[in-house]
């Protein structure tokens, strides 16, 4: 366990870096928030960083040996369902993840392909 010293050390550290991230946006000059590049990004960036952590997810899947990355696909088909039903990213992140926790924990796919 880090002594008290350590943890107030990596505290200000974190501030550090924290805090002039959340107050650069209000520092951009007006001109500069009205610009078409800066308007692309916020349009296109949630669905970019998304798509990054679906292949980051993705990224050892094995999908030429049992269970043939099912489970994998089985949950971001959920997400992808459950988002455009729902419209709420905390519930189809949750349900795609709860689906594929149920699906390798109880081994479901592996029984299947079995028979």
């Amino acid at each position: 366990m880090p002594d008290r010293a350590y943890a107030l050390k990596a505290f200000a550290v974190m501030a550090a870096a924290t805090f002039p991230s959340r107050l650069f946006p209000f520092m951009i000059p007006k001109r500069w928030r009205e610009s078409r590049r800066l308007r692309f990004i916020g349009e296109n960036l949630p669905a970019s960083a998304m798509f990054l952590l679906v292949v980051y997810c993705l990224k050892g899947t094995v999908f030429v040996a049992p269970p043939y990355g099912l489970p994998e696909v089985f949950s971001v088909a959920a997400v992808v369902v459950v988002h455009l039903w729902r419209r709420n990213g905390l519930l189809s992140i949750g349900s795609g993840t709860g689906l594929y926790v149920l699906l390798v924990r109880t081994g479901a796919i592996e029984r299947l392909l079995a028979r």
